[in-house]
């Protein structure tokens, strides 16, 4: 069995150490979710530093507004173009 941990921060800060957490917590792969940071956050660059930060398995999530489930800090809150610019820089 494999345990994925997603990452929820609202800044890359944040999230770099939640990943740092999940790793010493037995984590196996991270799920980062990019729809929850801040929207001064979103930017390719970023994408790569939290990309870069860990050895485990990432999966890349940036959820549509209207996939975010029932918590409204989740969701991508820019243009549908911005998001797939964005998820083209992650691949």
């Amino acid at each position: 069995m494999r345990i994925a941990i997603p990452i929820i921060a609202p800044t890359v800060d944040e999230a770099r150490r939640d990943m740092d957490l999940a790793l010493k917590q037995g984590a196996d792969i991270l799920e980062l979710r990019f729809d929850y940071l801040g929207r001064q956050e979103q930017k390719p660059r970023n994408i790569k530093t939290l990309l870069n930060h860990s050895d485990l398995p990432i999966i890349y999530t940036n959820r549509h507004i209207s996939q975010a489930g029932l918590d409204a800090r989740a969701g991508f809150k820019g243009s549908e173009e911005e998001r797939e610019e964005l998820c083209q820089a992650a691949a």
